[in-house]
């Protein structure tokens, strides 16, 4: 479990909400006080409600937290944010229960979700909003990460978290997975993502890097821009240095890959490069060109004789620039192909 740092205050003055020369309560969470109002109040920093359950869970009442609700003598169950605590209301007494807030500070307006020790999901507010519940044992969730945490009553618990982001010039998602491969939240690029601190893996189409997200810090992961070029309507692929598709797009479109080394393939042919932080690397395709009459297909051989792809008379094939030969027939020519320009070879009937 990474280490947080985690902040505790109280929350309120005791004495200054009148509780001053309460008798000793039924428990550590509730006290009692003589009162010419019978009724229940509930002591925290926020401004939510609180609500009076009588047995069998019918509700009998609700009121802002701080302030008075009068009930009847009896047993209730006080509840708030989905927390409960069961309270004892006596003749001519307000039963004062004291409850606690937390609140994760963060920067990137996402959600915090708190939950009970079963991991039922009891309330959620935006992160540096506090949240009030009563005293007890809970675990906060935040894009999937989740820390357990104590809150005694009286006392606010601040827990920082941390961002991730990673950028890029395409208009394309990241994804964030913990250390075992599990994906906890996604985001467009440049769109940070909060995270309790510690160990992350960031994924960019496939291409994955290992980081660290600390507490009230900004981690940035940079991708580079990969962009295949021609002229033709095709696809170019990308792949891992073991040969593992990674993703692809039609020429002319870019794609982001975090940096290191890669090898982009068209038509079968392939070429090694590397993927720099923040730059745009492109690779222009040349083509080659069968020409001749009637509706028959070419071949593509690659150096070694083997065979990367076909097509019809008269259309254009792109390749890497590299050498090749074309096969019709019983017919093999060799050609050289250059980015950025077309090479013919020609047919007769």
């Amino acid at each position: 479990m990474p280490h947080l740092q985690v902040l505790r205050t109280v929350v309120i003055g005791l004495t200054g909400l009148g509780l001053a020369g309460c008798t000793s309560g039924p428990d550590e969470v509730c006290s009692f006080e003589n009162s010419p109002v019978t009724g229940l109040q509930v002591i925290a920093g926020t401004d939510a409600y609180f609500y009076a359950d009588a047995e069998g869970g019918r509700e009998v009442g609700y009121k802002r937290l701080n302030g008075l609700l009068e009930l009847e003598p009896g047993a209730y169950h006080a509840r708030l944010n989905g927390s409960r605590h069961p309270v004892i209301i006596r003749s001519g007494q307000v039963t004062r229960c004291t409850a606690a807030d937390i609140m994760v500070l963060g920067t990137s307006g996402e959600y915090y979700y708190v939950l009970d020790t079963v991991g039922t999901e009891l309330a959620y507010e935006r992160l540096g909003q506090p949240l009030s519940f009563f005293p007890g044992t809970y675990t906060a969730k935040l894009n999937n990460t989740v820390l357990p945490t104590d809150l005694p009553g009286g006392e606010a618990t601040e827990l920082s978290a941390g961002a991730l982001v990673v950028t890029g010039t395409t208009d394309e998602y990241y994804y964030v997975l913990d250390t075992a491969g599990t994906e906890l939240a996604y985001s467009r690029l440049g769109e940070p993502l909060a995270f309790f601190p510690g160990q992350y893996v960031a994924k960019v189409n496939n291409s994955t890097t290992g980081t660290e997200v600390g507490a009230e810090e900004t981690t940035t992961v940079s991708t580079g821009t990969v962009v295949g070029r021609g002229t033709t309507d095709d696809y170019y692929y990308m792949l891992d240095t073991a040969g593992t598709e990674l993703g692809y797009a039609r020429l002319g479109n870019p794609l982001a890959y975090l940096p290191g080394p890669y090898s982009i393939r068209v038509t079968n042919s392939a070429a090694r490069m590397t993927v720099e932080p923040d730059q745009i690397t492109e690779i222009v395709t040349g083509t080659v060109i069968v020409s001749g009459t009637g509706t028959d297909y070419y071949y593509v051989l690659d150096g070694q004789g083997e065979e990367l792809g076909y097509n019809r008379l008269n259309d254009q094939t792109p390749l890497l620039e590299g050498s090749y030969s074309v096969r019709q027939g019983d017919r093999t020519d060799p050609v050289t192909i250059t980015a950025g320009e077309t090479t013919t070879v020609g047919r007769e009937d």
